[in-house]
């Protein structure tokens, strides 16, 4: 499934992945941060809300606790680099 919460995992949806796929830039043409002024920046935050919002952030919450931690012991070994989370 997928998880639009930035708080689960690495950052669930990603939001610094993301942007680029919609033509959101970091940076302007000078160099300088471009988050406040790329119009892309407040349509991906708006999807992920309206996301979140639709699946419920209580419903979220509640099954990310059942996921269980990315990298506990319950989740099995990665001991080899050929290992799977299980």
């Amino acid at each position: 499934g997928y998880d639009p919460n930035a708080l689960f995992y690495h950052g669930g949806a990603g939001v610094g992945t993301y942007g680029p796929l919609i033509g959101a830039t970091y940076f302007d043409k000078a160099g300088k941060s471009n988050l406040a002024r790329d119009p892309g920046w407040k349509t991906l935050l708006t999807w992920q809300k309206s996301l979140i919002d639709f699946y419920g952030y209580d419903n979220l919450v509640k099954w990310q606790t059942g996921a269980g931690d990315e990298y506990a012991a319950s989740r099995g070994s990665r001991s080899s680099s050929t290992s799977t989370p299980t």
